[in-house]
């Protein structure tokens, strides 16, 4: 087991952890929690969950897109063009097929399949596997709440 899940730094953890908030947020929302006035004028559908979620999302899987692609620089000139091409999936899962939160569900369980394609190519660190799986895990469940 340890070799799926070695110990995951604690900064690239926490860091991670934040960058699930958003979707904590909207999922408490659905559930009935009022918005949080704070932030409501500058942060696009800040008082509604969904509409939150899939904003924040399409920005994650953008994201994404670039951390794939400073791992594909990692890679050897042979394997090159099999590590850059699919770099370019989540942007352009996020522009073109997000249109709602199950394809959001369906784009972030997408990149578990390339988190676990750069860790075989061993392009990303040891720990990457593991800390995507949690955080991928409770995002996914803050969806499934917010579709239910």
């Amino acid at each position: 087991m340890s070799y799926f899940f070695p110990r995951i730094p604690r900064l690239p953890l926490a860091l991670m952890l934040i960058t699930g908030l958003p979707f904590f947020y909207g999922a408490a929302m659905v559930l009935g929690l009022p918005a949080w006035d704070l932030l409501a004028d500058t942060v696009p559908n800040w008082s509604h969950g969904p509409d939150l979620m899939k904003d924040y999302g399409r920005l994650l899987l953008a994201l994404m897109s670039g951390v794939y692609l400073a791992f594909a620089t990692l890679a050897r000139a042979r394997l090159a063009p099999f590590a850059y091409l699919p770099a370019l999936l989540p942007a352009l899962w996020a522009f073109v097929w997000l249109t709602d939160l199950t394809s959001l569900l369906y784009g972030l369980l997408a990149l578990l399949l390339l988190d676990g394609f750069y860790w075989q190519l061993k392009l990303s660190p040891r720990w990457w596997l593991g800390a995507r799986c949690l955080i991928t895990g409770l995002s996914a469940l803050s969806i499934v709440t917010a579709l239910a």
